[in-house]
């Protein structure tokens, strides 16, 4: 059903909790493939992706070169981009599904936010109801779902999103920087 596509550049270890997170929806059959567009990583990332059964994409220049790359390698119907880091869950899939039951009528991209796990309670309402209420969102905040025809809304994200919106947000897995 859905294509999910990363763009990666050193993300080993939140490339490693968004697939461990996507694994139960790959068992459920709503997720079909990954595509990992890679941004000449220094680190294991096209290793993890490799390991995980994922498709590389290597030595992209850019992150639109990446996405073009990406889509035309993608095997299913719909395109969901996300980030490394991203790890969604139960109501992001029941979310998915509902959208794409009812995208026929609707016409509309379906769009997420992104809102890491260590935001408190208060800055994640307020993130999520200027969303909701405005469509506004920090441009990193930001994850489509869109029909493969579409493919070209996933380039052009801007901060002010007009389209269908998920009231589900997907969860951003804090990483800890242990290099310091």
């Amino acid at each position: 059903m859905i294509t999910v596509i990363f763009i990666a550049r050193d993300e080993e270890e939140p490339l490693l909790r968004s697939l461990a997170a996507l694994a139960p929806l790959a068992a459920e059959g709503l997720i079909g493939d990954v595509i990992v567009a890679d941004l000449f990583s220094r680190d294991a990332t096209g290793a993890v992706a490799e390991a995980a059964g994922c498709t590389l994409v290597e030595n992209c220049a850019n992150e639109r070169a990446a996405l073009e790359r990406a889509v035309k390698l993608a095997r299913k119907e719909w395109l969901l981009a996300l980030k490394p880091g991203d790890t969604p869950g139960a109501p992001v899939a029941a979310s998915l599904r509902d959208h794409i039951a009812r995208y026929a009528q609707t016409r509309l991209p379906l769009a997420f936010l992104a809102l890491s796990t260590d935001a408190g309670w208060g800055k994640r309402a307020l993130l999520g109801k200027l969303f909701d209420v405005f469509g506004f969102a920090a441009r990193d905040s930001l994850r489509l779902l869109v029909p493969r025809g579409e493919a070209d809304l996933l380039s052009k994200v801007a901060g002010h999103w007009r389209g269908a919106r998920s009231r589900a947000p997907i969860e951003r897995a804090v990483t800890l920087d242990l290099r310091s």
